[in-house]
């Protein structure tokens, strides 16, 4: 019932058509068939009188733009022009009766009618400085539909309708590669990502820093910011000495020379930590200061006759493994003097808040390489090439940002547990009266993580929700 309902309306349309603008059984299908096209992809209301409206009927030939801001629009429009200009030709020559019927025929031939569509959102559009992806997406796939019936617009000139149509299409697709390059949007998300993630790392690591360690040197320090941490790492394997504070190194050298510490200080040698949080500025001045160690080093030697490659700016990556492995078996082995931890968290019975610090310790590593040495590169391309650059690496980006919700997954759940050990073992332990283990973090090292992981992962506006929000809309783009 509702295909015979369907089939009647349909039959309808076309004898209203035919009715209408005096035309036959086979220029009424087609007439059909692009009404329903241009239904489908088109939007504007001014278009919607496109199968009977006079707005649609042959206009001028003439380009009728003086200056235009999109090359690609102003080439589709004068190959169109010249379709017209060759098919008005066609029917001029001739015996006079035949030839100006078919001239006659023109006003209200469907062909036309979307020709001069297809014109009018070109003249339009031409000189719009503010021209819109989605706009050129729509006609852009109007054209490619009404490709699919090339049966239905059969010709016997080379420059005919289907041919012009298919040129068309070709200038819609560079113009939008263009409105795409100029489109930041990709490169605004990827931008925003990025900051979110300088924010969570930075609050991760302060976390790390003080929640579950004894490291009292810390509160000496005005700033646990990733660049203020900097200043103060230890002077043998400063990376960054020019910018060293000999106070802070002071301050904080046993705190970096602890096993907690020294995690934390190899996080922050890495060559990606210097490219995340400062850009090339950071690297670069951290290779020129390991290429003046080496070299000071090699004038120190005998001369052997081989030169050897300076070492890779920042703490090597492949160190963090055997670090780990290090700080894995001492906690194992229960050697606590050196640990950094705090009294509650050398209990064996805290086994699982020491695995939760470790593998927060392994998570943030591995964002930051993903973060540092990868989105980076991604938002490079976005800012160079706009969004056009982007979904021309969409097959790597998703899989991508796949991995990089699940690291910032598991840095929040390894995160969770770890406050919930602190909790229980530190604060509501003091709060209801029981003895502490010592030695103890201060006051001032517990209200500061507790407003670093209330940032990073436990507030309602936390820099996680953001994050995972982020990358979900920049995958959705």
């Amino acid at each position: 019932l509702v295909s015979m309902q369907a089939g009647s309306l349909a039959g309808v349309r076309m004898s209203s058509a035919k009715a209408a603008l005096g035309i036959g059984s086979f220029k009424a299908s087609q007439l059909d068939l692009l009404r329903g096209l241009v239904s489908k992809h088109l939007d504007d209301p001014s278009f919607m009188q496109f199968a009977t409206g006079d707005d649609f009927t042959l206009t001028s030939m003439e380009r009728g733009i003086p200056r235009y801001e999109h090359s690609h629009i102003v080439a589709a429009l004068d190959g169109l022009l010249m379709y017209q200009r060759n098919r008005r030709s066609k029917a001029s020559v001739g015996l006079l009766g035949h030839r100006a019927g078919m001239r006659s025929n023109f006003k209200h031939d469907p062909r036309t009618r979307l020709i001069e569509l297809l014109k009018r959102w070109l003249r339009t559009h031409a000189a719009n400085a503010n021209l819109g992806e989605d706009e050129v997406r729509r006609i852009c796939a109007l054209c490619r539909d009404v490709l699919n019936h090339p049966q239905m617009f059969p010709s016997r000139n080379q420059r005919s309708f289907m041919h012009s149509l298919a040129e068309v299409y070709d200038h819609l697709k560079l113009q939008l590669q263009e409105v795409l390059e100029n489109d930041r949007t990709c490169a605004e998300l990827a931008g925003r990502a990025l900051c979110l993630s300088r924010n969570l790392i930075s609050d991760t690591v302060a976390y790390l820093l003080l929640a579950a360690t004894d490291l009292k040197q810390t509160d000496k320090l005005p700033s646990l910011e990733v660049v203020y941490l900097w200043q103060s790492l230890p002077i043998e394997s400063n990376p960054l000495p020019a910018r060293a504070d000999p106070d802070m190194q002071k301050a904080m050298k046993d705190a970096w020379s602890t096993l907690t510490g020294s995690l934390i200080a190899a996080i922050l040698s890495l060559r990606w930590s210097f490219r995340l949080f400062d850009g090339s500025g950071a690297e670069d001045e951290a290779e020129a200061a390991k290429i003046e160690s080496f070299a000071l080093e090699d004038k120190d030697k005998p001369a052997q006759g081989n030169w050897e490659e300076p070492p890779q700016p920042g703490h090597a990556a492949d160190a963090m493994a055997p670090l780990l492995a290090q700080v894995k078996e001492e906690f194992e082995k229960r050697r606590w003097s050196k640990s950094g931890l705090a009294g509650a968290f050398r209990d064996p019975r805290q086994k699982a808040g020491r695995e939760s610090f470790l593998i927060g310790i392994e998570a943030t590593f591995d964002l930051i390489f993903l973060l540092g040495e990868v989105l980076v590169q991604f938002h490079r391309i976005s800012d160079g090439l706009g969004d056009y650059g982007m979904i021309r690496v969409a097959p790597w980006l998703h899989p991508f940002l796949e991995a990089l919700t699940e690291k910032v997954q598991r840095l929040r759940g390894s995160l969770e547990a770890l406050s919930e050990a602190v909790d229980s073992e530190l604060v509501l332990a003091r709060a209801r009266g029981r003895k502490i283990k010592k030695p103890a973090p201060t006051q001032t090292m517990s209200a500061r993580a507790h407003a670093a992981i209330d940032r990073a992962i436990t507030g309602m506006d936390c820099h996680t929700v953001l994050l995972l929000s982020s990358l979900e809309e920049l995958k959705r783009r």
